[in-house]
């Protein structure tokens, strides 16, 4: 199947949602290794390039808690991103690739401390990927839509919240696209809202990346999988 010169399929969430997703298991403990396992079965992916550990400055009521997150990360990253500009912000790091698995872990361990509105920490990093299924969909050479997928991940505050850009290279009414769907939506770790897929079609002039089109929310022969 060449996916150049096409419509495809893109599932996005939009900008009144925060452009993603609670995970579907509540508990991030449970719900990180859910994200590991759909990565591993289902994708190719790399390191998306922006990585960063943020502790939020405390209120009244959570200064030791929030105090105490700042000195531990301090103590495994080291020293915060100089502040240069003329208003303060909270404590942040931007981190490698290699310092991901004690990130991940320092922000799981927010369960440890009192729940608050914002913080005390939050973990922003993401991948990238294609879908191995996709393989022979390679686009031309000619094509403007990037052909990655990506996905975000917020990992803090006792939750990890995901904001998917997943491309389908295929046109809606393909079975194969739909089949595939169905197929890996038990494994995504967050609940597909069907109304947030869209037809993507190739783009009419030089430079453009194409149109995104409504589908009908029963475009999935309504099936109904969670």
């Amino acid at each position: 199947m060449s996916a150049g010169h096409s419509e495809w399929v893109v599932y996005r969430a939009p900008k009144s949602v925060s452009f993603g997703h609670q995970s579907r298991l509540r508990d991030p403990r449970r719900a990180w290794p859910s994200v590991q396992r759909f990565l591993a079965e289902l994708t190719r992916s790399t390191f998306g390039h922006y990585i960063q550990l943020t502790c939020h400055e405390p209120g009244l009521l959570n200064l030791a808690g929030a105090t105490s997150r700042v000195e531990e990360a301090r103590g495994i990253f080291g020293a915060e991103a100089q502040q240069n500009g003329p208003y303060r912000t909270h404590p942040s790091w931007s981190l490698s690739e290699a310092q991901v698995p004690a990130a991940i872990d320092f922000a799981l361990d927010d369960d440890k401390f009192p729940k608050q509105e914002l913080g005390p920490c939050w973990f922003t990093f993401g991948y990238q990927f294609c879908w191995p299924e996709f393989d022979d969909a390679l686009p031309a050479q000619t094509e403007t839509r990037p052909i990655m997928s990506r996905l975000g991940l917020i990992l803090g505050q006792q939750r990890l919240f995901l904001q998917p850009l997943f491309v389908y290279p295929g046109p809606w009414d393909a079975e194969r696209v739909r089949d595939f769907i169905d197929r890996t939506e038990a494994i995504i770790p967050f609940r597909f809202r069907d109304q947030y897929f869209k037809r993507w079609l190739p783009p009419e002039k030089r430079g453009s990346q194409g149109r995104l089109l409504r589908l009908e929310p029963t475009w999935r022969r309504g099936k109904q999988l969670h």
